[in-house]
C-alpha cells in the first residue's frame, strides 16, 4: 500500500485571521479539487483531519494483491513457490500503487496553487506532502460514527515525512523511492525519525506549470527563510514589500539529481538539500555570485543576513572596546620594558636599545626628571598612539554604533527591512579606520623622536578588519570597498612619512628612528597586503556558498 499524508504550512495563523467560514470555505475548495484528482488517478481518500488530507492507493482502489493467501490455503503449490511467485506479483502492484501516488501528491500540489486563497495579513498557506509503501490493516473500529481507517507502521512513517517536509515538495522514504525511481529525486541527509531510528529520505520539487521557476506569490517561503536563520521569532504579517516581491517571483523547480543509491558528480549527502546547480546559481545572480540579479531576491537575503548577525554585530563592538583598553595596557608593559632596557648602564643595553627602539626611547629613559607614568607616557609606547581627542572620537563611535543597530532591530518596528544594520556597521567601521588611520599619522610624534607609526597604522587596520569581517554581516562589495578606502588612507598618509624618514637617513646617518620606521613600514605593508588577500578571499567564498544556500530556498 502507498499512503500519502498532506497538510498545509502556516494554515493556523491564516484561519485565525479570517473568519472561520472563509477557512471553511477555503478547505472546501481545496478538497474537492483533492477529491476530484482521487478519480482521475484512482487514489482513494482516506480521510481529513483538519487541514491534513489523507489517501492511499492500494486498499479499495489501485492494484489489491491477495493470491498470496487464497494460494497458500492450496495443496498444490508448495510454501516455498507461492512464495516467490506472490513476492514479484506484490512488487509489481506496490511499484504501480507508488506510481499512481506520485502522479496524485504532483496534481494536488498543481492543484493547490490554483485554488483562491483570501486576503489576509498573514502568509498564503502551502502545501507539503509525505509518501511511503508499506503494508498496513484496515477496517472498522466501534459501532458509532463508522469510518474506515488504516492501521500500522506504515501510516506512522508517512506521516513523519510530511511533518519533516518542506513546502511544495514530495518528501518519501526509500521504500517508495525504489518503486518509483524514474524521477529527480534528491537525495537528502539521514534523518532521525521517531521510533524507526536513521532514516534515508528523498525529496522531489515540485516545478510548476510549464517549468517556469517564477510563478504566483506564496508568502510562507521567506517565512521559512527568516525563520530557519535562528535570529527572529514568527513570521511578521508586516513584512517589507520588497520581500513580498521576492516572494511573488520565487517558486520551486525541478533540479535534475541522481536514482536512489547512485551519485553524480557536486553531489553531498552531508547537506539537507543538494546544492543548487552552478549554472542555475549563475542564472540567478550577477557580479561572480555577489549579487542576486532580482532587486527583490537581493533585499530578503540582505534582511536574513542582517537578522541572522544581530548579536554578532554586539560582540563586535564589545571586543573593539576591549582592543582600545588592550591597548593601554600594552603601552604601559612596553613602558615598563623598554625603561628597563634603555635605562641600563652598560653598552649592550644601549645599543640594543637604540637599534629596536629608537633614539626617542633611548632619551626619554636615560632622562631623570621622568619619574613617574603619565598618559602621554603610555600612549607614547602603546601599538598606536591614542591621544585623549582619539579615544573620545573612537569611544562615540564605539557607542554611536550598537545605539542605531538596537534602535533598527528592536525600536523601529515599522522599519521591516533590517538590511539597514548593516549598512550601518558598515558606515560605523568606515569613520573607524579613517579616524584612527588620521589620528594616528596626523598626531604621531617627530620622525627623529619615534618609529612607533610605522607599526601602528598597518595592526589597527589588520585588527579593524577581522573584527570587521567576522562581526558585521557586511556583503563582499562592501567588505572590498572598506578595503580599497583603507589602501588609499593607509598609503597617501605614509608615503609622505617615509619620504621624510629617507630625508633624514641621508642627513645623518647616525640615527637609528628613521631606519627602524622604514624597516616596520616595509613589514607590516607586506603583512597587510597578504591579511587582505586571505580575508577578501575568504570572505567571497563564504557569502558564494551563502548565497547559493539562500538561493537552494527559494527555488
Amino acid at each position: 500500500v502507498s499512503i500519502l499524508f498532506a497538510d498545509l504550512i502556516g494554515f493556523a495563523e491564516f484561519s485565525s485571521a479570517v473568519h472561520p467560514g472563509r477557512a471553511m470555505e477555503y478547505l472546501s475548495d481545496l478538497f474537492l479539487v483533492f477529491d476530484s484528482l482521487c478519480d482521475e488517478w484512482d487514489v482513494y481518500k482516506v480521510e481529513t483531519v483538519g487541514d491534513q488530507y489523507v489517501a492511499a492507493v492500494g486498499v479499495v482502489t489501485g492494484k489489491i494483491n491477495t493470491e498470496v493467501l487464497s494460494l497458500a490455503s492450496r495443496g498444490d503449490h508448495t510454501v516455498e513457490s507461492i512464495n516467490a511467485a506472490g513476492e514479484d506479483e506484490v512488487r509489481e502492484a506496490a511499484a504501480w500503487n507508488a506510481e499512481a501516488l506520485l502522479k496524485f501528491a504532483l496534481a494536488i500540489i498543481e492543484g493547490a496553487r490554483q485554488v483562491d486563497v483570501p486576503k489576509t495579513t498573514t502568509p498564503s498557506p502551502t502545501l507539503k506532502v509525505g509518501v511511503h509503501s508499506g503494508s498496513c490493516m484496515s477496517g472498522i473500529v466501534g459501532t458509532k460514527n463508522l469510518r474506515f481507517c488504516l492501521f500500522g507502521d506504515a501510516m506512522n512513517t508517512a506521516a513523519r515525512m510530511e511533518q519533516t517536509g518542506s513546502a511544495e515538495c514530495i518528501q518519501a522514504t526509500q521504500d517508495f523511492v525504489d518503486l518509483v525511481p524514474g524521477h529527480d529525486w534528491e537525495k537528502l541527509k539521514k534523518m532521525e525519525v521517531k521510533g524507526k531510528g536513521q532514516m534515508q529520505t528523498y525529496l522531489l520539487r515540485v516545478a510548476a506549470a510549464g517549468g517556469d521557476d517564477s510563478c504566483k506569490t506564496e508568502d510562507s517561503f521567506i517565512a521559512d527563510i527568516l525563520l530557519s536563520s535562528g535570529c527572529m521569532g514568527p513570521f511578521s504579517p508586516q513584512q517589507d514589500e520588497s520581500i513580498s516581491s521576492a516572494l511573488q517571483s520565487a517558486r520551486l523547480v525541478e533540479i535534475q539529481s541522481c536514482a536512489p543509491g547512485e551519485e553524480k558528480e557536486g553531489h553531498s549527502v552531508r547537506d539537507d538539500h543538494l546544492p543548487i546547480k552552478k549554472h542555475v546559481f549563475k542564472k540567478h545572480t550577477k557580479w561572480g555570485g555577489l549579487a542576486f540579479k532580482k532587486l527583490e531576491w537581493e533585499k530578503a537575503y540582505m534582511n536574513t543576513v542582517a537578522r541572522s548577525v544581530e548579536y554578532a554585530v554586539y560582540l563586535g563592538y564589545a571586543l573593539y572596546l576591549l582592543v582600545l583598553l588592550s591597548n593601554y595596557l600594552f603601552g604601559y608593559v612596553a613602558y615598563t620594558y623598554q625603561n628597563a632596557i634603555c635605562q641600563g648602564k652598560d653598552s649592550v643595553s644601549q645599543m640594543f636599545c637604540l637599534a629596536n627602539f629608537g633614539q626617542g626611547a633611548f632619551e626619554f629613559a636615560q632622562d631623570p626628571t621622568h619619574n613617574y607614568v603619565s598618559y602621554n607616557d603610555v600612549i607614547n609606547f602603546s601599538l598606536f598612539r591614542m591621544t585623549v581627542p582619539c579615544a573620545v572620537v573612537m569611544l562615540f563611535l564605539n557607542f554611536l554604533g550598537p545605539f542605531v543597530h538596537f534602535l533598527i532591530h528592536r525600536v523601529f518596528k515599522g522599519l521591516h527591512n533590517k538590511a539597514w544594520s548593516i549598512l550601518n556597521t558598515w558606515c560605523i567601521y568606515m569613520l573607524k579606520m579613517i579616524s584612527i588611520v588620521a589620528f594616528v599619522m596626523f598626531g604621531r610624534l617627530s620622525d627623529e623622536e619615534s618609529a612607533q607609526w610605522a607599526s601602528s597604522v598597518g595592526s589597527v587596520i589588520i585588527t579593524q578588519s577581522v573584527l570587521f569581517v567576522f562581526f558585521s554581516g557586511t556583503p563582499f562589495i562592501g567588505y572590498l570597498i572598506w578595503w580599497l578606502t583603507a589602501y588609499v588612507m593607509y598609503f597617501a598618509t605614509t608615503i609622505p612619512a617615509i619620504l621624510t624618514d629617507q630625508e633624514l637617513l641621508k642627513q645623518d646617518d647616525s640615527s637609528f628612528t628613521p631606519f627602524i620606521a622604514t624597516q616596520d613600514y616595509i613589514q607590516y605593508s607586506f603583512m597587510m597586503m597578504w591579511f587582505s588577500i586571505i580575508l577578501l578571499v575568504g570572505k567571497y567564498f563564504i557569502e558564494y556558498n551563502s548565497r547559493r544556500r539562500f538561493l537552494q530556498r527559494i527555488l
